[in-house]
């Protein structure tokens, strides 16, 4: 029976979080849920099927390729974004001189947006998967195994790959609409699922088992910073039945207790997340869960319900509080529209979370201003803030150097290393500004005794015992950096 290996290119702490990665400890919150997918799709067809995610355990490429060499694959295929995709072509050279006839395919988002680039810059993949990558992968398990012509390659859908002439960039499958097909993922896959994947420490939540989800595919909006080439403009949605159906599996194969719903437009459809609710609410499961919403989807109706069936917080990404800027980036939103979403959250008893990024393009000292003053003043529960990152696929990749100055270091695109710099400031303003705001939100009295009394009143003590070393290591180290900040200034 052949074989297929799905591997998440490695990173390390550094690489995803930068310098944070000194004050706290990042756990993975989320397995990889598209190669976890394409693995349940791959087994379906009768293939033998393995995946590695070496986050969790901060594998060597040497350990990665041990585990690999014991499954004897036909077929390795790497996933990665712009981040790890360096590394993933390092891994792929490693497993290349221990099985050199073993065709290496690499997909997510940095192929799809650059796909003879790729392949061009980095020699150890040998065929590109592009967008949506379920069926590509069921016309490739035909293929491979039989070391395909040119021509035979020329007929798939979605791949790039090198031909005799050079690469060969072949046009874009379409879209599949009826996602209710696809199987389940593959947790059973991931060795010790669920235990290593928990909450990140500002989440507030707990040590319960943590799973998570997508139950849509693709996004209507167009934000000037985004990246949609994986999975296109045209919204399509799992339906209610199906969410349910893997909710139950998460909850009663693995004791799932928290779960984390990943999509950015979950809300979008009102009536579906109503029977879901419903659902939910009548299954009377021990279970709660956390979302992303748009400001504009903010329902009160929506959220008794959502908060009903178990939703604690639900995260919005503003982005930026100055009007103009919002305008700029093709962000359909504005001061008015954001209130009015905290306000309806935090009506319906559900905590609000505000993600804004920093840098923008057009973004001033008066804008960050606006901001800044807008996060320490707006009643958010929760804040992430991020450097603005000009991905590949998205409007500002090809625009980006209109409105600054920008470094293409893949390895140092994870939102929080600022690689693009508006004209007019610099890099270590955003940084600085972008910390000295994060401390005086989370170091705010206020926010540390509401903090506190949420820690102690939605987890209890398990909590406080079960990571009361991470928060206190948190504190120190935040501290640290706080007073070694000070010096610096001064």
């Amino acid at each position: 029976m052949p074989g297929i290996v799905f591997i998440d290119a490695p990173t390390s702490p550094r690489e995803r979080i930068g310098k944070l990665s000194k004050i706290i400890d990042l756990s993975r919150d989320r397995p990889h849920i598209g190669i976890l997918t394409l693995a349940a799709v791959a087994r379906e067809r009768g293939w033998r099927t393995q995946v590695i995610d070496p986050y969790p355990f901060q594998w060597s490429d040497e350990e990665i390729r041990r585990q690999v060499l014991e499954f004897r694959p036909d077929v390795i295929g790497i996933s990665s974004h712009t981040l790890g995709i360096v590394n993933g072509n390092r891994l792929a050279g490693v497993l290349k001189d221990v099985l050199p006839q073993v065709p290496i395919l690499v997909g997510g988002p940095h192929v799809t947006s650059l796909p003879d680039q790729t392949l061009m810059e980095f020699p150890n993949y040998d065929i590109g998967v592009m967008g949506e990558a379920e069926e590509i992968l069921l016309d490739l398990l035909e293929l491979l195994p039989q070391q395909p012509s040119e021509e035979q390659l020329k007929g798939v859908e979605g791949i790039s790959f090198r031909g005799k002439s050079g690469i060969v960039v072949n046009p874009r499958r379409q879209y599949r609409l009826d996602l209710d097909s696809i199987p389940m993922p593959a947790w059973d896959l991931l060795p010790q699922f669920p235990f290593l994947y928990s909450p990140s420490l500002g989440s507030g939540a707990g040590t319960r088992p943590t799973g998570s989800l997508f139950t849509t595919r693709g996004c209507p909006w167009r934000c000037k910073f985004c990246d949609r080439g994986v999975f296109g403009d045209n919204l399509r949605k799992f339906s209610a039945r199906k969410v349910m159906d893997q909710i139950l599996h998460l909850y009663h194969e693995y004791d799932i207790r928290e779960l984390m719903f990943g999509d950015d437009t979950l809300l979008v459809d009102k009536q579906r997340m109503m029977e879901l609710s419903e659902m939910l609410i009548d299954a009377k499961l021990d279970l709660r869960w956390e979302c992303m919403a748009r400001v504009i989807d903010a329902d009160l109706e929506l959220y008794h319900a959502i908060k009903k069936a178990g939703c604690f917080e639900v995260s919005y990404g503003i982005e930026s509080a100055d009007d103009r800027i919002s305008k700029l980036i093709f962000k359909p939103i504005n001061q008015k529209t954001i209130n009015r979403a905290i306000q309806i959250t935090k009506e319906a008893g559900i905590r609000a979370r505000g993600y804004f990024i920093f840098g923008l393009p057009g973004e001033t000292e008066e804008t960050l201003a606006v901001t800044s003053k807008f996060i320490l003043t707006s009643g958010l529960d929760d804040v992430a803030i991020f450097s603005c990152t000009p991905y590949p696929g998205s409007a500002l990749y090809q625009i980006a150097s209109s409105y600054g100055t920008f470094e293409k270091a893949w390895n140092r695109m994870n939102n929080v290393e600022t690689v693009f710099v508006p004209y007019g400031l610099t890099a270590e303003r955003i940084e600085s500004l972008r910390l000295k705001v994060m401390r005086k939100f989370y170091f705010n009295p206020r926010f540390v005794w509401a903090w506190s009394r949420r820690l102690v009143r939605e987890n209890g003590w398990k909590e406080l015992l079960g990571r009361g070393g991470l928060y206190a290591r948190f504190f120190k180290n935040t501290l640290a950096e706080f007073v070694s900040g000070l010096g610096r200034a001064a």
